[in-house]
């Protein structure tokens, strides 16, 4: 019996089954959604397909991270706009966790306020939520059709992608070094070299790198076209999380 990837297992347990290898199709649960100004153009998408108030219920008001971002303070009447109909979607669906204006940037607010961990599959409206992989879970950006689906749902459909292991070794330096990384990645193999696959780094050189390192890195996978770049999970990743976890996690790790 093969081995399976962290890419598999994460999404093997969540559709449900013991099992899965790339190629396969799974309908997937989600263990979270981060939203923000794109929910607008969903909620205008689905008054536009016939549902006068928009999207009708969301999946689970603890599981939906809606985040006035992007662009703030306003910087025009369209924008100002866009915020005020994100504070009453939140109100109307009655989320338990909704940050406005002054929250900071959308993807580190997820990682630090632990909306995203390890084992988890999480999804978010902008292509860098890619970055959450850095926590040991599968994480990736979805446009504004399938939030729809996802939001009232709760779950999407996913190609279980091939994966690729990078095995670091060395010391990483006492200064940034996961951009270098990524854009030696590139250059050598091409921006196209993981397109819809997982990148999951592993080895030695793993346990030297910081954790801001390990964001820049998995946030930058998707450059490369990954669909998930993540880590595994270890006593860096758990210091990390020690005060930010608000719930039960179990770390997943690649087979031999």
């Amino acid at each position: 019996m093969t081995g399976m990837t962290m890419a598999e297992k994460i999404l093997a347990r969540a559709a449900g089954k013991s099992r899965t290898a790339a190629g396969e199709f799974l309908d997937c649960k989600l263990d979270g959604i981060m939203a923000y100004q794109g929910l607008v153009e969903t909620h205008h998408n689905a008054q536009e397909a016939g549902l006068k108030d928009g999207l009708p219920k969301v999946f689970d008001r603890k599981k939906v991270f809606l985040m006035v971002e992007h662009h703030q303070p306003a910087t025009n009447l369209k924008v100002a706009e866009r915020g005020v109909l994100l504070r009453q979607l939140a109100k109307r669906y009655e989320l338990e966790h909704f940050y406005d204006t002054t929250c900071g940037i959308c993807h580190q607010m997820m990682v630090d306020k632990g909306h995203s961990l390890p084992g988890e599959l999480v999804v978010g409206m902008d292509s860098h939520a890619i970055m959450y992989g850095a926590l040991n879970c599968a994480a990736t950006g979805i446009g504004e059709t399938d939030s729809g689906y996802a939001f009232t749902f709760g779950e999407l459909w996913f190609q279980v992608p091939e994966s690729i292991q990078i095995t670091l070794t060395g010391t990483a330096p006492g200064w940034p070094i996961g951009k270098d990384v990524m854009l030696y990645l590139a250059g050598k193999y091409g921006v196209d070299m993981a397109l819809y696959k997982s990148i999951e780094f592993v080895g030695p050189g793993v346990k030297t790198l910081t954790m801001d390192n390990r964001f820049t890195m998995s946030d930058q996978g998707v450059e490369i076209g990954a669909k998930f770049t993540i880590f595994e999970h270890d006593d860096i990743t758990a210091a990390f999380l020690k005060s930010r976890a608000i719930r039960p996690f179990q770390t997943v790790s690649p087979d031999k």
